[in-house]
């Protein structure tokens, strides 16, 4: 389950967190596809919401 998950996160301080997920992850716990969660985090980041730095 993605919370369960949320609860590996690694907080670097209060404005970041690093999350060990692959794109699957997330989509299997939310019944949709990887896609589905590439383009939503693309959103947040052309928001300025996010910042994506490093792929594990």
């Amino acid at each position: 389950m993605i919370f369960v998950n949320l609860f590996k996160a690694h907080f670097q301080n209060e404005n970041q967190v690093t999350l060990p997920l692959s794109l699957n992850e997330p989509a299997n716990d939310l019944a949709t596809k990887a896609e589905t969660i590439s383009r939503k985090l693309k959103f947040f980041e052309e928001k300025k919401h996010i910042k994506k730095t490093k792929k594990y």
